[in-house]
């Protein structure tokens, strides 16, 4: 995805909507009325090899090695989806009629599936190195995106980082700041598009 095809996409994740009786509850926050949709597009692919226990994040092209441990901080995450599909006769590949009702047996199926959100968070102390060449940086503080019920409006975190060798213990450096997807940009494409300083 292109800049702005990541941003569009996790734009269109950020339009509130009323909570559902519905929604499920694992995934309806009961403290809010409202909720988000998450989506099983991703910015990026996740994959598993099983045979090694190692999952990764398809993004060999981000300019910075953002692995599978930031899973949470893309708001990644792997949600059930229940799906009611119709009973299969396996002779005639008909559907399966209910003797009392008449009407088709069902029968409710789970998948596992990577789903999208909106929250952005990379957090504190957060190495990021680049096989590109990129200067490895550090997260030195940061705030989540979030959503602000009272004025109606995302809010859009923020990450103050620094170039990991110029890092100085005990000493604040040449910290920079941008927003929480400002900084996902600098790691997808290697260079921060809006330049700011603390």
């Amino acid at each position: 995805m292109n800049v702005e095809n990541i941003k569009n996409h996790l734009k269109t994740l950020q339009i509130p909507r009323k909570q559902k009786k519905t929604d499920a509850p694992e995934t309806a926050d009961k403290t809010k009325k409202i909720s988000f949709t998450r989506v099983d597009e991703l910015i990026t692919s996740v994959s598993w090899d099983d045979n090694k226990g190692i999952g990764y994040l398809n993004n060999s092209n981000w300019a910075y090695d953002v692995s599978y441990a930031f899973r949470d901080a893309l708001d990644i995450k792997r949600l059930a989806r229940i799906k009611t599909e119709p009973v299969i006769d396996k002779e005639t590949n008909e559907p399966v009629l209910d003797e009392e009702t008449g009407k088709k047996k069902t029968i409710r199926k789970t998948k596992y599936v990577w789903t999208q959100g909106f929250c952005i968070h990379f957090k504190d102390g957060d190495l990021l190195r680049s096989s590109k060449g990129f200067p490895t940086i550090q997260v030195q503080s940061s705030t989540p995106m979030s959503w602000d019920e009272d004025d109606n409006k995302m809010f859009d975190g923020v990450v103050n980082y620094e170039y990991f060798e110029k890092i100085k213990f005990g000493s604040i450096g040449d910290i920079k700041t941008l927003t929480q997807m400002e900084f996902l940009m600098m790691l997808v494409f290697g260079e921060a598009l809006v330049s700011r300083t603390m």
